[in-house]
């Protein structure tokens, strides 16, 4: 079995995809034999590995292309690149990384938990990273600073649609190397397929409007209130930390215009319309919203055009790739996934219409500027 999907397109060479095979075997033999209840991780974690591992022949081909994509530039042996897993989760990219001979793997996650999880789960499988870096882009740039190291390669999964501040992350990307390096941040959040864009804004209206009894397992937020009524409770607190009382129509008009700004910039904005009766400008997408308690976007559906003039801006050449399905069991659907992947293949740019995901990718040959 090879772990690469039928058709896709990669930069890398034969050579390293031939590598990176023989770790995806190796690792899917050692994940095998992993068991769940051994690890000594939280419940979120069991469940989201978990996940992966009842499906592994397609986390791997996953995992292994986002690789080969990232791998290929620049290039230079394995053992000599520094990759950063940026918002690992529970660490399979590093996993595969540190089992493929990539010399310096730095893990980077948001939260704490997570972070300790994926150190756990690579020291169980033999396979930790360099470092296990907790914090936003920010925290990342100062630990490489302070220990004097750089970055080959930044790549992720799932990832840049939960990032409250896209704008900021990409600025600072050129300061994580002096030298070159490639940026590989695939995420399912694909808005040019009309299929996941209407499933995901259906989910971004649940969440925004309706709250939920239980909800699965996190490490992220355990509120199961609606995101609409939590800007609602913020509001409200706010103004009457100032002594000051809002009506009913106001504390709406400002729930609804603040959405997609996490706390502190929901308190900003009330104080604005205390002082000028302004209302902060809405978001141009309808559905689009994020936990105002920590900023995490419910996947973001973000334009394409728009992510290649950030990164182009940040001294990047930058493509949008397709996403491939993976091959699966189930003969039939075996079948319509090889036809998807020849379509979206055949039809080039437009391919991305019919992908499961889509791949931000930019490389830069020097420095920042």
């Amino acid at each position: 079995m090879e772990f690469f999907f039928d058709f896709a397109e990669t930069p890398a060479n034969k050579e390293l995809l031939e590598e990176i095979d023989s770790a995806s075997k190796s690792l899917f033999r050692k994940l095998k034999t992993t068991r769940l209840d051994q690890l000594d991780v939280s419940s979120y974690s069991k469940r989201y590995f978990g996940n992966y591992l009842a499906d592994l022949t397609y986390t791997l081909q996953l995992y292994s292309h986002i690789l080969s994509v990232a791998l290929a530039y620049p290039e230079m042996p394995l053992s000599r690149f520094a990759l950063l897993d940026y918002g690992g989760g529970c660490g399979m990219l590093s996993l595969l990384a540190r089992e493929a001979g990539v010399g310096t793997v730095l893990y980077n996650d948001l939260y704490g938990p997570t972070c300790r999880d994926a150190e756990v789960i690579g020291q169980k499988l033999g396979n930790p990273a360099d470092a296990y870096i907790q914090g936003d882009i920010d925290e990342v740039v100062r630990f490489l600073q302070s220990h004097g190291l750089g970055c080959s390669a930044v790549a992720s999964h799932d990832v840049i649609e939960h990032i409250y501040d896209v704008e900021s992350f990409i600025r600072q990307l050129p300061l994580l190397s002096n030298g070159p390096m490639s940026v590989t941040m695939t995420s399912g959040a694909n808005i040019r397929n009309l299929r996941i864009r209407r499933m995901l804004m259906a989910k971004q209206v649940d969440i925004e409007y309706h709250d939920k009894d239980k909800r699965s397992p996190t490490i992220i937020s355990d509120c199961v209130k609606s995101y609409l009524s939590m800007r609602r409770e913020i509001i409200i607190n706010h103004a009457r930390s100032m002594n000051r009382e809002m009506a009913e129509s106001e504390i709406e008009a400002l729930a609804r215009c603040t959405r997609g700004l996490i706390k502190a910039d929901i308190c900003k904005a009330v104080d604005v319309y205390l002082e000028k009766r302004v209302l902060p400008k809405q978001l141009r997408h309808p559905t689009n919203t994020c936990d105002p308690d920590n900023g995490n976007w419910c996947e973001q559906l973000l334009d394409h055009s728009y992510l290649k003039r950030l990164l182009s801006d940040a001294g990047f050449r930058v493509k949008i790739l397709s996403g491939y399905y993976g091959r699966g069991t189930n003969p039939v659907k075996r079948r319509v996934k090889k036809l998807l992947n020849i379509g979206i293949r055949v039809l080039g740019g437009q391919g991305i219409r019919l992908a499961p995901f889509f791949t931000l990718y930019g490389k830069r040959d020097g420095g920042p500027e």
